[in-house]
């Protein structure tokens, strides 16, 4: 089964890192798993390796031969142990797998099991199911970390769906920070913890880790080396140092929650990182971020609360000046449509009076061609005035409706609901009056040509005695 192949390939890399002791490097990806040290290794170490490997394959850099004939050569004295630049130890993940069922991934190493998260892709929005042998069972807000063991079933994982609040605010924050490799697998939400009450072991400590590394990451102007550089009331730079305590995890969350709670995020922004440089001095770390962070969610409500105090008056202000500009909106589409209206009346006048002044000319003056010539002219006039007049009206209206929206965008604090009533109430209803009096205006303009052309058959079966049956 591929449950015991992992397992028995993991106690092996377990042996393995034992046997090198701290002299190693883990480098492992979404399909293979590398094990690399430099040249201080022993000769004793070198066979013991050879001994103990079954699943993975070591290679002796810069030597292409195999393991064995290089210990043969180094203890027959053909090589120098200290020729050696380092050892390569690694497996192809894809040989012990036969079934993962649900499983998307697993690894062998957590801190490397978190770092490719940024390479991991979505799947049908649902969350991601990753094995990692020897952990707490972890289930965050896009990820699932599962615990391999033998009795593991890769058959029975469930497929669980991303939340559509937290889709939604996945793609603001992707869409909004752009330094680093962002997925959806990626982001603050793959740090949150959906049960907080998990016991604080190695892997719960390891994703908290990430969650402050990411929101740092997020609010950040930019990053230099190993420094978070934030510009508020002052620029501050945050280290990031290697250890850090994350004993305010809960109120890290509030932060993020509170940023990304809104449709109008800018504000709450600044604010924030406001806030983060009053409290924070030049060259703290982030073990000072964990420890004031309780105090710098307190301001940052307290200092939000007042933002919205001292400026809803504005608002107010500004919501009126709304209003005026909606009614300014509706006013220019009624003139239009009223314009339309003008037009219809002066189109059945005309033809009004084409018809008198024609009654005044003897029927039998009236020629084939002079009655023909009325009635293309006024069809060719027909259609190139309605294309005006609607050509018009629609350019007019999509120029207003562009400059009422640039307008609603310069409004902050006004909801959305709000928003949409106005829109339908002073530019979506005057457009429909407009639109119905376009198709009134067409509707005239075709009856009157249809009456032209009836008055000009019955002409030639009066006149020239024409059978029409």
């Amino acid at each position: 089964m591929s449950i015991n192949k992992i397992l028995k390939s993991y106690s092996e890399f377990q042996t393995i890192l034992t046997l090198l002791n701290i002299k190693y490097e883990i480098n492992e990806n979404l399909n293979v798993v590398e094990i690399k040290t430099n040249n201080e290794i022993e000769l004793s170490q070198l066979v013991e390796l050879k001994e103990i490997v079954e699943s993975f394959e070591i290679y002796c850099n810069p030597f292409p031969d195999d393991i064995e004939d290089v210990i043969d050569d180094i203890q027959r004295g053909n090589k120098d142990i200290q020729e050696l630049i380092s050892i390569s130890i690694h497996l192809e993940k894809s040989e012990l797998i036969e079934s993962r069922g649900n499983l998307d991934y697993f690894f062998f190493d957590t801190k490397e099991a978190i770092r490719m998260l940024s390479e991991m892709k979505s799947v049908e929005n649902n969350k991601i199911n990753i094995g990692i042998p020897n952990i707490v069972n972890l289930e965050t807000e896009t990820a699932v970390f599962h615990s391999l063991h033998k009795d593991f079933d890769l058959e029975g994982i469930t497929k669980k769906p991303i939340d559509n609040v937290v889709q939604n605010n996945i793609i603001f924050y992707l869409s909004n920070n752009k330094k680093t490799n962002q997925t959806i697998y990626n982001n603050p939400y793959s740090f949150i913890m959906v049960d907080r009450e998990l016991e604080n072991d190695d892997f719960v400590k390891l994703v908290k880790h990430y969650f402050y590394l990411t929101m740092l990451d997020c609010l950040s102007d930019k990053i230099e080396d190993d420094h978070y550089i934030l510009r508020g009331e002052k620029t501050v730079s945050i280290k990031n140092n290697i250890e850090f305590k994350t004993e305010n995890y809960i109120d890290f969350i509030n932060i993020f929650n509170f940023l990304i709670s809104e449709k109008k995020y800018t504000e709450k922004f600044i604010i924030i990182k406001k806030v983060f440089s009053l409290y924070i001095m030049d060259d703290e770390d982030i073990n000072d971020v964990d420890t004031k962070i309780n105090k710098i969610w307190k301001t940052v409500n307290h200092y939000y609360d007042h933002y919205v105090e001292e400026n809803i008056k504005d608002f107010f202000k500004t919501k009126d000046q709304l209003l005026k500009e909606a009614m300014n909106v509706s006013k220019v589409v009624y003139e239009q449509t009223d314009k339309v209206n003008t037009s219809i009346i002066a189109s059945i006048f005309s033809v009004i009076i084409l018809i008198v002044t024609t009654l005044f000319r003897s029927i039998n003056n009236i020629s084939f061609v002079y009655f023909l010539s009325i009635i293309l002219i006024f069809f060719v006039f027909s259609a190139i005035y309605y294309y005006l007049m609607a050509n018009s009206s629609n350019e007019r209206y999509k120029l207003t409706k562009s400059q009422f929206e640039y307008f609603i965008n310069e409004i902050t604090l006004m909801q959305p609901e709000e928003i949409k009533e106005l829109q339908n109430t002073y530019l979506e209803q005057p457009y429909t009056v407009l639109k119905r009096t376009l198709r009134k205006l067409l509707g005239i303009l075709i009856g009157i040509n249809l009456l032209l052309i009836i008055a000009f058959l019955i002409f030639l079966c009066v006149v020239h005695n024409i059978c029409l049956c």
